[in-house]
């Protein structure tokens, strides 16, 4: 028979490695995407996500050539450098006169 102070001790346990296995999972997804000669490359998901626009959004930047992309045995990437200058490159500054 197991006694409140013995489950609540396993229950503690329990959490603990609930906790340890979340950041595992966490260290897990940082790395999943390795880099590759030190640049870090996104899939089509990947980047409609961080972009938050539309599959067919993605294609339409790509066959007008705004967004530059690697086709590699049927695989759509793109390079993380290259997504941070088209961002650098529109970013358009606020004007300070309402300051």
């Amino acid at each position: 028979m197991v006694h409140e102070g013995e489950l609540s001790t396993e229950v503690g346990t329990l959490i603990e490695k609930l906790k340890e296995a979340t950041s595992n999972i966490s260290d897990i997804e940082s790395i999943r995407h390795p880099d590759i000669a030190g640049e870090r490359y996104y899939s089509s998901s990947e980047l409609c996500k961080m972009l938050h626009i539309s599959p067919r959004t993605l294609q339409d930047h790509r066959d007008t050539g705004r967004i530059p992309f690697i086709r590699l045995f049927g695989k759509i990437l793109y390079k993380g450098s290259d997504i941070s200058k088209l961002l650098e490159e529109n970013y358009i500054k606020s004007i300070d006169c309402f300051l």
